[in-house]
């Protein structure tokens, strides 16, 4: 090696350790505070040239979800730049700089191109980018309801399997981001996808009530017994009746006799079903006339004579 060539060597080698002597990576706590990050406590994203990403030979520590941005080194004796990263990560190198967000964890090798200008030498160099799965939890709010699971805690690109909710007098909806409005995320036994701390809130349905029978006008004789079944749904709507106080209800059966204590004429029957806040009516008549005795008498045939 003539002397020349010795002496660009050397100051090609004195750039390369004043860049390396300031690396440029940014966590959680201060920008200022160079570090790789380790397994426990990985960088929320990393930032710099390539130079700077270089410098840790050993690799450095990312969570899945922070974001890379790497771009090309250059000075007048040296270019560095990524030409090829491990796919399926969620990073990119596009016009010699590596970029986008980390998806998953697992083992990530960049590719590095160094050209040294004034010898005209190309090397290869590799660095590794360890995306570390953060650990989250998935709170479950009933919502003035009750939720099968009250939590569930995976790492971040985890699924994890919705549970169910219930609420008297409802239906689950599903589960949402806000406990009225937001987002519905699935429902029960769909899978969710983890990506950070959250609460999901339960909603619901109201379940309407309504008939699935009807009654026409029942004409009932003094000393007659009348019955009606009523039909609802859902079925166990509670039922209550008004309007003929010698009516009564045993389940869905609505009865009474119309005894001769009972005056002749039209009631009109109210039929409620009850299910929690929501309620429903059907009316009809019962129309009570007189019992009849039918004597024959000789000369002015037949006659009806109230009792």
């Amino acid at each position: 090696m003539n002397g020349k060539v010795f002496a660009l060597f050397a100051v090609s080698l004195m750039a390369l350790a004043a860049v390396c002597a300031t690396p440029m990576f940014t966590d959680d706590s201060s920008a200022s505070i160079p570090s790789p990050g380790s397994a426990s406590d990985p960088l929320s994203s990393i930032s710099g040239n390539a130079w700077d990403l270089c410098y840790y030979t050993r690799g450095v520590y990312v969570k899945v979800g922070g974001t890379v941005n790497i771009t090309e080194s250059s000075d007048w004796s040296e270019d560095l730049y990524a030409t090829d990263v491990t796919p399926g990560f969620g990073l990119f190198v596009s016009n010699d700089t590596l970029s986008g967000t980390i998806s998953k964890a697992g083992t990530i090798t960049v590719t590095w191109r160094q050209v040294e200008k004034e010898v005209g030498e190309e090397d290869t160099w590799y660095t590794t980018i360890y995306a570390v799965a953060t650990s989250f939890t998935v709170n479950f709010n009933g919502n003035g309801g009750t939720a099968t699971s009250g939590s569930a805690t995976a790492n971040q690109g985890s699924a994890i399997t919705l549970p169910s909710a219930s609420k008297p007098y409802c239906t689950f909806a599903g589960w949402y981001t806000a406990a009225s409005g937001g987002t519905r995320v699935g429902g029960a036994g769909d899978s969710y996808t983890v990506s950070g701390n959250t609460t999901l809130y339960a909603q619901y349905n109201v379940v309407n009530v309504s008939f699935t029978t009807s009654h026409d006008t029942e004409y009932v004789v003094q000393g007659s017994s009348f019955s009606y079944t009523v039909g609802t749904s859902p079925s166990d709507a509670a039922i209550s009746v008004n309007g003929a106080s010698w009516l009564t209800v045993s389940g869905k059966t609505i009865a009474g006799t119309a005894s001769q204590a009972i005056s002749p004429g039209t009631y009109h029957v109210t039929i409620t079903a009850n299910y929690g806040t929501q309620s429903a009516n059907q009316t009809f008549d019962i129309v009570v006339v007189e019992k009849l005795i039918f004597e024959s008498v000789p000369t002015g045939g037949i006659i009806a004579i109230p009792v």
